[in-house]
């Protein structure tokens, strides 16, 4: 599990840096001891995960000429958010492809990514579901529509997202339901709502 991984990761570089700095220590020796802590699959598993979302990373600026986050930066954005990493980086690398053609900032994918994130930690969904939502979140993105099996998902699981929608369109949460049903939550009405609303979900997830 990439999130657990990473955790273990951040508990053994706070240890290093108790002890000594990594420079001294030196790349060597830094290694040898997450191997010695991770496990030889679990280190290779982790180093592959980061791999992926590096490529996907700049494969993805190429494609959309928009400047992304590095995957430092969703690392800490992910961890904020106590979210699966490899999700994370998923889900907005998705939704900057989904969204590009309406001009939005790189910074408001980043805030409704971590939006989606802190609605599913408050919805308290569980690592697998989290991963499986924001899975089918950022299919609905990229077919350009909420409806069906990706709405009740993320409906059941992160269930503030269903008001926020009902905020920015002025409806009843009933009406969304029944506007999911015929297809008529976009992907431009679905975005807007998401970094409207996420201000709101913040302010609770903080608390």
């Amino acid at each position: 599990h990439a999130q657990a991984i990473e955790d273990r990761v951040a508990v053994l570089s706070r240890q290093l840096k108790a002890s000594t700095s990594t420079a001294a220590l030196g790349v060597g020796a830094v290694m040898g001891g997450l191997t010695a802590y991770l496990g030889v699959r679990q280190l290779q598993e982790y180093a592959d995960g980061w791999t992926t979302i590096t490529r996907a990373l700049t494969a993805s600026e190429e494609a959309f000429g928009m400047r992304l986050r590095s995957a430092e930066e969703l690392n800490r954005l992910a961890n904020e958010s106590r979210v699966d990493n490899e999700a994370y980086a998923k889900l907005y690398i998705r939704t900057a492809a989904a969204t590009r053609e309406l001009g939005v900032a790189e910074a408001d994918v980043a805030k409704v990514t971590t939006t989606v994130a802190q609605a599913l930690k408050l919805g308290s969904a569980n690592a697998s579901e989290q991963a499986s939502v924001m899975l089918q979140l950022s299919q609905a993105l990229q077919k350009g529509k909420l409806d069906g099996d990706e709405f009740r998902s993320v409906m059941e699981n992160a269930g503030i997202i269903q008001e926020l929608l009902a905020d920015k369109l002025k409806v009843s949460k009933g009406a969304i339901v029944e506007m999911a049903a015929a297809g008529k939550l976009k992907v431009r009405e679905l975005f807007a709502a998401l970094l409207e609303g996420g201000d709101k979900v913040n302010a609770i997830f903080q608390r």
